[in-house]
């Protein structure tokens, strides 16, 4: 396996790296503790699944764009805010 140029090549990039920025190496290194946060795109979409086609029935497709358009919005400043 040593004699692999690959392997070779890969030790190289790695040794590299951990000289050109070590926070990274040791971030790639350390193993993954913590948990995981809430998927805020994945729970909002959801929700405008469910919410959206019973909003346009009692209340009309202009309430329902306007819930799409807020639900936009909210993402984006949720994007730039993290």
């Amino acid at each position: 396996m040593a004699d692999d140029p690959f392997a070779a090549a890969l030790h190289d990039i790695e040794h590299r790296l951990s000289e050109q920025d070590p926070d990274f190496a040791a971030r790639m290194r350390a193993p993954d503790t913590g948990a995981r946060p809430i998927p805020k795109t994945l729970v909002l979409c959801a929700l405008l699944y469910i919410i959206l086609p019973i909003e346009a029935l009692l209340l009309g497709w202009t309430a329902a764009l306007i819930t799409l358009a807020a639900a936009t919005a909210i993402m984006v400043l949720l994007r730039h805010l993290h």
